[in-house]
């Protein structure tokens, strides 16, 4: 996977600089952001791989980044991973309908975060849309890293 850059969108810098060292760690290429405009700002300017978006942003939240990158034709298929401390269902299907492949709440394992971008880089598997037929049997739910979606 080396040679994929990821973009990291999180407001609190401890935060921020965890999710950066784990990627880097896992020979990926990183680039962060503080919130929303900033991410757009880099999405626009970079070639970015895939997208790791928290939703609690100032100003401009992850939902509204999320509709932004709707109009942005160049980004259409863009793997992208909400990683957040929002566990409302609401949340995670709004997430999902607005264009987010999976979703992993905090905190979260080390492990999880790599396999999660693992699949994501590899187009394994997107979030299935409400239009789309769902899966006829549900993830191993015993799996440390099923998917919540």
């Amino acid at each position: 996977m080396s040679g994929k850059t990821i973009l990291v969108v999180e407001d609190d810098p401890s935060m921020r600089e965890l999710v950066r060292d784990q990627l880097k760690a896992a020979g990926h290429g990183v680039i962060t952001a503080r919130d929303g405009p900033e991410a757009i700002t880099r999405l626009s300017n970079f070639l970015i791989h895939a997208l790791i978006l928290d939703l609690s942003l100032p100003g401009m939240d992850g939902f509204e980044v999320l509709k932004v990158i709707q109009g942005m034709p160049t980004l259409n298929g863009l793997p992208i991973l909400v990683l957040t401390a929002r566990h409302a269902e609401r949340d995670v299907r709004r997430a999902v309908v607005l264009g987010a492949w999976d979703y992993l709440t905090k905190p979260y394992t080390e492990q999880q975060l790599s396999r999660r971008i693992t699949r994501l880089l590899r187009g394994r598997f997107r979030a299935p849309s409400e239009s789309e037929p769902q899966p006829t049997a549900p993830p191993d739910e015993s799996s440390q890293d099923a998917m919540l979606i």
